[in-house]
């Protein structure tokens, strides 16, 4: 009982983690990739920095919304963008299409589970 607290994060935390501290933007997800028992997560955010999360691998269920509402934006200017394209190997690369910067952004790698977790948007509606 004392790994409960660390199994599940709050969802107030879990919002932090996908949003900017400088400015309150949503951050672009543009890598995400499992190392060991952790899931390493880049992120960008269209007028501050680069920022780098680690969050434990058992969390990533909690994660697949923040995921899904952060790797389909534009890595240039974080709004919502379209796929263009996708290419998988090893992992999923995926070409995005921006509405003001076209598909001219670079290609997102993303853990090809996570992919699938965020693509197949099977949400609960009756």
């Amino acid at each position: 009982m004392s790994n409960e607290k660390n199994d599940s994060m709050s969802q107030s935390d879990l919002v932090n983690m996908f949003t900017c501290r400088g400015c309150g933007s949503i951050l672009t997800t543009y890598l995400i990739k499992p190392v060991k028992d952790q899931i390493l997560v880049k992120q960008k955010c269209p007028n501050h920095l680069e920022n780098v999360l680690r969050i434990p691998l058992r969390l990533k269920d909690q994660c697949i919304s923040h995921f899904r509402d952060t790797v389909f934006r534009c890595f240039k200017c974080g709004q919502e963008a379209t796929v263009d394209h996708v290419k998988f190997s090893d992992w999923t690369l995926i070409k995005l299409s921006c509405p003001t910067h076209g598909n001219k952004i670079p290609t997102h790698k993303i853990w090809s589970t996570i992919y699938f977790d965020i693509s197949n948007r099977v949400d609960a509606t009756p």
